[in-house]
């Protein structure tokens, strides 16, 4: 029942309302948020919900999917990955 509440209101674009519902329970990872927002091209929303994810491989996983190269470089610096790190910085100058 709450995919369905969320597809709704994403396919009805009422960003309010999903942040509302999210704020009330948990009912999906908030990965899952964060992609249905990617997916209608809201990165803002996108990112408020990826802030959330505990799991930083998580979060840079999706980050690096929707190419947010600058938010995925913050983190990868943060959680001292060098490597990725430098994957990341290379992605940007393409």
């Amino acid at each position: 029942q709450a995919w369905i509440k969320i597809k709704a209101y994403e396919e009805n674009h009422i960003w309010a309302a999903l942040e509302q519902m999210s704020r009330r329970s948990q009912p999906l990872p908030w990965e899952t948020f964060a992609e249905e927002c990617f997916s209608f091209g809201r990165t803002k929303e996108a990112l408020t919900f990826i802030d959330k994810v505990s799991n930083n491989e998580n979060k840079l996983n999706i980050l690096m999917k929707y190419e947010c190269y600058e938010k995925a470089a913050q983190i990868a610096k943060k959680t001292k990955n060098e490597q990725l790190y430098n994957e990341i910085i290379s992605n940007m100058n393409k």
